[in-house]
């Protein structure tokens, strides 16, 4: 029990990066594992969601909760969407 409340105690911190991988899907959010120690503090990376469309295309939704993707940038010609829902899929949370 002493561990678990020592582990929550050290700082830990998400990097979340929207940057699609071939081998996995790009509509979903991916978790690594943590890395770190004690001393400096954990942290892992997380792949979320993007999406470029055309400004007349239908704002993309996650396919797992439902919230629509958030604005993140915009183009003449096209619009960059970003999974906004990190929280809600974040194995951790559960804990």
């Amino acid at each position: 029990m002493q561990l678990v409340k020592i582990r929550k105690a050290q700082s830990r911190v998400n990097l979340v990066l929207h940057i699609p991988r071939p081998e996995l899907d790009p509509m979903r959010f991916h978790f690594m594992d943590w890395t770190g120690n004690g001393k400096i503090g954990f942290r892992r990376l997380v792949l979320a969601p993007s999406n470029w469309l055309d400004p007349s295309d239908p704002v993309p939704v996650c396919p797992d909760c439902g919230k629509p993707f958030r604005k993140a940038q915009e183009l003449p010609d096209n619009v960059c969407y970003v999974g906004d829902c990190l929280e809600v899929h974040d194995p951790e949370q559960a804990m």
